[in-house]
């Protein structure tokens, strides 16, 4: 079929915060959260995935709750450690 209109859908994306905010019944407690979802077994996922095992960097005490971002950021202080002998004629 053809039409001679164009029918005009018109989608509204929320971010995180405002569909939180809008029917996320299940919000996160933990400080500086803001997560919400629509049932307590996506919010206890988030928990075991965000908050639970918290790597602790033992030189600066950032905390990080994936592998990846606590790897990430032990490569900052290796760089960093690797700008500071460069600049102090070690290497």
């Amino acid at each position: 079929m053809f039409y001679s209109f164009k029918p005009q859908i018109h989608l509204r994306v929320m971010n995180s915060k405002e569909s939180a905010q809008i029917d996320n019944p299940s919000k996160c407690n933990y400080e500086n959260c803001d997560r919400g979802y629509t049932n307590q077994e996506c919010l206890q996922k988030h928990i075991a995935y965000r908050h639970s095992n918290v790597k602790t960097c033992s030189k600066c005490s950032k905390g990080y709750s994936t592998n990846e971002e606590f790897r990430d950021h032990m490569k900052f202080h290796a760089f960093q450690l690797l700008e500071m002998s460069v600049k102090m004629g070690r290497r």
